[in-house]
């Protein structure tokens, strides 16, 4: 029963998402550009109409975690074999939404010490200091 939570409880987390938003299967989608991420719902701890708060560790007293747009999230959905109350919700998002993702993009950049590096060995040169 790990990962499958309550159909009502589903609905609280989920409100706001547009039916556009749910698929059988995440490979015949294409809408999401770039790396993917994805998550259960049992690892959301929070909601509003636009967001979900997705707790990393999955603790649920845990405060550490992201807020994830609705918006820009894939959902799946499986019920349980034996208990029609329960589901478990598969979440697929951009991996540039996520804390590492963010980070990555922010310091993607080359150093001014991998700059000078690069410039040195193509031209065969020093580098001279007029300071």
């Amino acid at each position: 029963m790990k990962n499958f939570i309550k159909k009502t409880d589903a609905r609280l987390l989920l409100k706001g998402v547009s039916r556009e938003q749910f698929t059988e299967n995440f490979g015949d989608y294409e809408s999401i550009k770039g790396s993917k991420s994805y998550r259960q719902i049992s690892e959301v701890v929070k909601s509003t109409d636009k967001a979900i708060f997705i707790s990393a560790p999955t603790h649920p007293e845990c405060k550490e975690g992201f807020w994830m747009p609705k918006s820009v999230c894939k959902f799946k959905i499986e019920e349980h074999y034996s208990d029609n109350s329960l589901i478990r919700i598969s979440i697929q998002f951009p991996y540039s939404f996520t804390p590492q993702g963010k980070d990555e993009l922010k310091n993607s950049g080359i150093s001014v010490a991998n700059a000078l590096a690069n410039f040195i060995t193509k031209t065969g040169g020093d580098v001279y200091c007029n300071a």
